[in-house]
């Protein structure tokens, strides 16, 4: 599917901002782009996935695959879809038996050299598949990347930016600090290790990434923000508390890495320090400053708190910054 984001359908009224308005990336005429694929499972989103659909479309990538995969939608979904089906490689709507069977399908019949799908609620930001096939470009010993998110609710106002820890295999095997709609992998690594694990309901991504990595694969951080999580009442986060629970239980017992998700956490003790939580909470709070958009401030601040001279330091100081604004900041008096 060549670039044909000019031609999109106009933007409803009173729609501003990305992905609604924006100039696609420009790209070299010389050079020869690696194919994308993109597969969106949806099923009754209707009130987020034209955002979704147009920050695919929009990118300008010159060779995209972009692959929707709909579950039977009952809400406006499918009036969205078929708006933009002449700009679709292709979609289907048919009952399916839930996200990560709706996954596997868009991926059995793609052809990307590149792959990664996003969920039918979140976003991606503007030039992230340019800087996706840049980074594979570049680095041809790369086989997974990954980027950095930012959090929005359900009417697209900024949350924070997500931070959590580097993606060094030893953490990753233990808590889940990589964001799903801003990773990215080669093709020949879906070929290696065969398909999304439709069993689970939740963490289909996280056993995805453990899998990568007893593979024998790395991630390869690009401090870039190439994604937007979308958190409001509907979302799987919100509503499948006891799902996810489960899910991680039994994930953390197949692969022999724990019995459930606070065993996990707690052999992150050696890994990051006795004060790990301090510095996650730190790392929290930096992710809802407005300076914290620019890229190299997370990875920076992961060095600067793997010192063990100056950690120490950084967490007295936070938490003196948070006792102070405590003490002073003016609080309405109840009623």
């Amino acid at each position: 599917m060549t670039d044909n984001s000019a031609n999109l359908p106009p933007a409803p009224a009173g729609r501003t901002g990305w992905p609604w308005i924006g100039t696609p990336a420009s790209c070299d005429t010389g050079t020869t782009y690696p194919r994308i694929t993109i597969v969106t499972p949806s099923y009754n989103q209707g009130r987020y996935i034209e955002e979704t659909i147009r920050s695919v479309l929009m990118q300008g990538y010159p060779n995209l695959e972009y692959i929707m995969i709909d579950g039977g939608s009952t809400d406006e979904t499918l009036d969205v879809i078929r708006r933009y089906e002449n700009h679709l490689s292709f979609w289907v709507s048919e009952p399916d038996n839930g996200q990560a069977n709706a996954i596997n399908k868009g991926f059995a019949r793609s052809s990307g050299d590149i792959m990664g799908w996003l969920n039918s609620d979140d976003v991606l930001l503007p030039n992230a598949l340019h800087t996706v096939a840049y980074t594979f470009m570049r680095k041809p010993g790369v086989h997974v990347m990954t980027g950095l998110r930012r959090i929005v609710n359900g009417e697209g106002q900024f949350v924070r930016n997500w931070f959590v820890w580097m993606p060094t295999p030893d953490v990753l095997r233990r808590q889940c600090v990589i964001a799903q709609e801003t990773t990215f992998w080669r093709r020949a690594v879906w070929e290696h290790i065969g398909p999304v694990d439709e069993s689970y309901q939740f963490a289909m991504d996280y056993e995805y990434w453990i899998r990568m990595l007893d593979a024998g694969y790395t991630f390869e951080l690009v401090p870039r923000y190439l994604g937007v999580f979308r958190e409001h009442d509907e979302a799987k986060t919100t509503a499948w508390k006891h799902v996810r629970a489960s899910d991680l239980a039994r994930l953390f017992q197949a692969y022999g890495i724990a019995e459930d998700e606070n065993d996990a956490l707690r052999q992150l003790v050696p890994l990051l320090g006795r004060n790990w939580q301090q510095k996650r909470l730190f790392l929290k709070e930096l992710g809802q400053k407005s300076w914290s958009n620019h890229g190299w401030v997370f990875p920076a601040a992961c060095r600067l708190l793997s010192m063990p001279i100056v950690t120490p330091v950084i967490i007295w100081a936070h938490k003196r910054y948070n006792h102070m604004r405590g003490r002073f900041v003016h609080k309405p008096a109840a009623f």
